[in-house]
Order: C-alpha cells, then structure tokens, then sequence
C-alpha cells in the first residue's frame, strides 16, 4: 500500500453541511490509517496493466484505479462510518509477479484486520494477487479447508495456462491448479462468456474442473429468475465469496474503456441486479463475501467516462 495516499480525486459537490444523509463518497473517504477501526471498508488500487500487455490486450488499466476514484467521488454515499483508502500497488514495468505478492500481502494484512476490501484495477491479473491474499489471512486464521466460491462476470474464463507465463488471461487457471495442489475443491462461477472470445480448450478445462457459467446471450432481464437461481444453488454450499468483475462483460457502448470491448456484450442494469441479489444470498445465509473487485478499467480508451461511471456504480453497489 502506498504510504502517501493520493486524496485529489476525492472532491466534488457539497449538498449540505447540515446531515449525513448528504453526503456524497468524497465526504466518507479518509486516508487509510492504524486508527481504522474493525468492519470499516477499505478501497485499494492495483495500478497494473502488465498482465494485459502480456496477453496482447489494449494497455492502459494501469490507470483505472485513479478513474474509478474520480467517478466514485461525486456519488452519493449510503454507508455508515468512514470509507478509507489505502492507496495502490504499484506494478512496476515487467514486475508483474512482485506487484501480486504485494497486493496479496496488502489483502491479507487488511483481512486480518477485519476490514472490508473492495479492489480497484488495474487489468485481471489482479485476481490471483487477491485471492492469495485471502487465502493468506484465511490460514492465519487456521482455516485449513475454506469453502471458497468464486464468482465472476466475465466475457472469458481467463484459463489460460500459465506456462509461458502469468497474465490476466490466466489468473482463474492458476487459482485451479493452486486448488489442486492444495487438495481444495476449485467452486468457479462465471457469467457472460462469450463463446466466440474462448477456446475449445478452455470449455473443456472449464467442464473438467467444475466451473459453472452462463453466456453472454443468456444474461438478460427476462432471464433474471433463472440467474438468480443458479446463484443461489452457487452461494448454498459457501462459507466465503469472492466477487469480481470484468468490465469487459459489459456493451462496448456502455463499457468502451477495457482492454478488450465486447461484441455483444451484458446489460448493466442486469448485472447491478445479480449484484444486489448476491449481497442478499450472502446475508440470508451468513457467506461472508471475503473480498471483491472492478478489474480491466482502462481509461485510455473510455469516452466520456462511460466505463468509469460504471465501475463507479458497482463500487457503489457493492460497498451499500
């Protein structure tokens, strides 16, 4: 975590000095500190676009954090308490491996600590820094066999094999061969899969590894019944969810910002529904959503900081 928090982006409209029904989220955000106190939520950045690059995606996630923040600023806020900010993880150029042990030592130290831990990236390489980091604090806690669900909306598996070595194509892949090493059963559960932008291969790896999914043409409002239900049956079993989201899942007219736009792509208002009914699944069976994230936030290639925004609502969502 950076030991100087950058605060600039947290500005924007006053509506009142009076009430705390209204503030907006610049109002809430402190500068993470030693005096933040058990429950609070924790915005941390993961300034990296090394895994895109790697993957031949469009750079520049490297700036997402800091367009997130700008976004999320001016939004409304509905919490209780402070919202801290614990600055970015850095990757520097090629140091990419370096950058996911920081970042999982930066989750693990805030989990131990009881905070909750919303990621802002930064390109999808982020996942297997986080959930390192969760599985860190978990063994800290002598946790030997989490029941851990993964869920992530998403137009790919990112199960690319990592021999040739790691990149935001092939974090989800390295967290199954973890599982496996470890003697862990691997709960993976991705909605909006493009079939045109995965492999053969990667079906068949999902299929033999216990990954559930939904495609892109199956997420729509009309089908919202159905999703709910199979995420129901997902979260059941849980003691622990980790929740992440590709912006890349999304329209390319609403979410043109990412390292690689969709062709056909989800609906937001579906997504934020899904989002709002894994927050309730999780509470009605006490699953402790341990960690989540907004990962492929490129700011390069956003216009009129569409994607920002919308990174910005699901934070939004997700810490409500």
């Amino acid at each position: 975590m950076s030991s100087q928090v950058d605060m600039s982006p947290w500005r924007g409209a006053v509506d009142s000095q009076e009430t705390t029904t209204a503030l907006r989220w610049h109002q809430a955000v402190a500068p993470f500190d030693d005096a933040a106190t058990s429950g609070s939520r924790v915005l941390l950045g993961f300034a990296c676009d090394e895994g895109v690059k790697r993957n031949k995606g469009r750079v520049g996630a490297y700036g997402g954090p800091l367009a997130i923040r700008h976004s999320l600023a001016s939004l409304s806020y509905e919490g209780d308490g402070i919202v801290y900010d614990a600055g970015d993880i850095n990757c520097l150029v090629h140091h990419l491996e370096q950058a996911q042990v920081t970042l999982a030592r930066a989750i693990a130290g805030l989990l131990d600590r009881q905070m909750k831990i919303t990621v802002l990236g930064g390109g999808h390489e982020v996942a297997w820094g986080g959930f390192q980091g969760v599985v860190q604090h978990l063994r800290a806690q002598n946790i030997k066999a989490p029941r851990l669900g993964i869920i992530n909306f998403d137009a790919h598996f990112d199960l690319r094999n990592p021999i040739e070595g790691a990149s935001s194509g092939t974090p989800f892949r390295q967290i199954a061969e973890w599982c496996v090493d470890h003697h862990l059963r691997f709960n993976y559960h991705v909605i909006g899969i493009n079939p045109s932008a995965n492999s053969a291969a990667l079906f068949d790896y999902a299929k033999a590894n216990n990954v559930s999914w939904v495609e892109d043409v199956e997420v729509h409002s009309a089908n919202q019944n159905v999703l709910e239900k199979g995420l129901r049956v997902f979260i059941r079993p849980r003691d622990y969810l980790y929740v992440t989201i590709c912006l890349d899942v999304f329209k390319a007219s609403v979410a043109p910002g990412v390292s690689a736009p969709a062709s056909v792509g989800v609906s937001s208002e579906v997504v934020i529904k899904l989002v709002r009914a894994i927050l309730a699944l999780a509470a009605d069976r006490d699953v402790q959503i341990i960690l989540s994230d907004i990962a492929e936030m490129n700011p390069n290639y956003d216009l009129d900081q569409r994607t920002a925004r919308l990174a910005a609502r699901l934070v939004w969502e997700l810490c409500r």
